[in-house]
């Protein structure tokens, strides 16, 4: 599954965001906002915890591109579980 809807709702809202919340990290899944936290396990854990094995978008705001990838829990070896 491709985040394409929530990175295009990430871009489209971003130059907002960056007034009030830059450089904090936002958890987007769909075109819903889960919150903006100050640190990525932050926003990590409260996404995993809202919304559990299911792909969200974790960005913080204003900086540039970085992809993660985690091979193990994208293959089901590891789990989310709060």
């Amino acid at each position: 599954m491709t985040l394409d809807k929530e990175l295009a709702f990430y871009d489209a809202h971003v130059e907002e965001w960056k007034q009030q919340h830059a450089g904090q990290f936002v958890v987007i899944r769909g075109e819903e906002v889960l919150g903006f936290f100050a640190t990525e396990n932050d926003a990590l854990s409260a996404g995993a915890g809202e919304y559990g094995a299911v792909p969200f978008l974790v960005r913080r705001v204003g900086e540039p591109v970085q992809d993660v990838n985690i091979p193990a829990y994208t293959l089901g070896l590891i789990g989310a579980h709060p």
